[in-house]
């Protein structure tokens, strides 16, 4: 992984969260279905992720997520 992605969207499909573990990118999810929502879980248990509802997500929660990540030193 690129040394300046400091910040990985996805819904937290298993190869991306492996991508994400092994690179050490934090993750702002938005799970769907099947193993997302667990996937995503983990990583948000683990310090690594902050999960979002995609049918709920305004720009202002959007974008205060991504500036959570993006300051945070963790």
């Amino acid at each position: 992984m690129h040394p300046n992605v400091k910040l990985f969207i996805s819904h937290g499909g298993i190869s991306g969260v492996y991508e994400a573990v092994d690179g050490g990118v934090p993750v702002l999810g938005f799970p769907f279905y099947y193993d997302q929502p667990r996937n995503i879980d983990n990583l948000v248990d683990a310090g690594m992720a902050i999960s979002m509802d995609l049918l709920s997500v305004t720009e202002v929660t959007f974008l205060k997520a991504v500036l959570e990540i993006v300051n945070n030193d963790r």
